[in-house]
């Protein structure tokens, strides 16, 4: 990603929140299947 000039972040809190997940993950709800 580097090479792309692309950083990753942490999920913040009050982005956690805003979408409904926890900030250790999963990320997606449990109704979600692959």
């Amino acid at each position: 990603l580097a090479k792309l000039g692309v950083e990753l972040e942490t999920l913040r809190t009050d982005q956690a929140d805003y979408i409904g997940v926890p900030v250790e993950g999963p990320f997606k709800p449990e109704y979600y299947r692959y």
